[in-house]
């Protein structure tokens, strides 16, 4: 697993990115984020779309 705390902006929200694989060529990639107005593009309530 790979974890990446990231301070962006002048907002002060931190976002932490979390990547694992467990067959070495899918990966599940996931993000907390305390910023209210997050969007990903191709995302839609954690699923892919």
């Amino acid at each position: 697993m790979t974890e990446v705390k990231v301070n962006a902006g002048v907002c002060g929200f931190q976002t932490i990115i979390r990547v694992t694989s467990e067959d070495m060529q899918t990966a599940v990639i996931e993000m907390d984020t305390q910023c209210p107005k997050t969007y990903v593009p191709g995302v839609e309530g954690g699923r892919r779309i």
